[in-house]
């Protein structure tokens, strides 16, 4: 997939729209964003993630990930949940070739029932 995207970087105009990345400096086997102007850090991946949802309005794409993605995931659905206008909405798009988003995972169980009250 990087490669993909370093490819049509190079294909982009050399002077692009403003654009902020906030790659994961914490796990060093994610990419970051080659279409970024700036960057930053963020030496707390939880504060990572809180200001990417709240800092992206025009919508997040979602790809294969781990726990710090679902976070990203709630984050955003609660955010969206509690918005008091469709403007403060973001869209959420689950970028998802390989169908990874469909897979269940063995820990994700139903609720178990609940028992009458005494």
């Amino acid at each position: 997939m990087v490669e993909v995207a370093l490819e049509v970087r190079a294909k982009a105009p050399e002077i692009l729209p403003l654009s902020l990345a906030i790659p994961t400096w914490l796990y060093g086997a994610e990419p970051t964003m080659p279409f970024a102007t700036h960057y930053a850090k963020y030496f707390q991946n939880s504060l990572r993630e809180e200001a990417l949802v709240n800092n992206s309005r025009a919508g997040i794409v979602y790809g294969r990930g781990g726990g710090g993605t679902m976070r990203e995931i709630y984050q955003d659905v609660e955010r969206n949940y509690y918005a008091k206008t469709l403007d403060e909405v973001t869209p959420m798009v689950f970028f998802d070739p390989d169908k990874y988003w469909k897979w269940i995972p063995s820990w994700v169980m139903p609720a178990p029932p609940r028992r009458a009250s005494m």
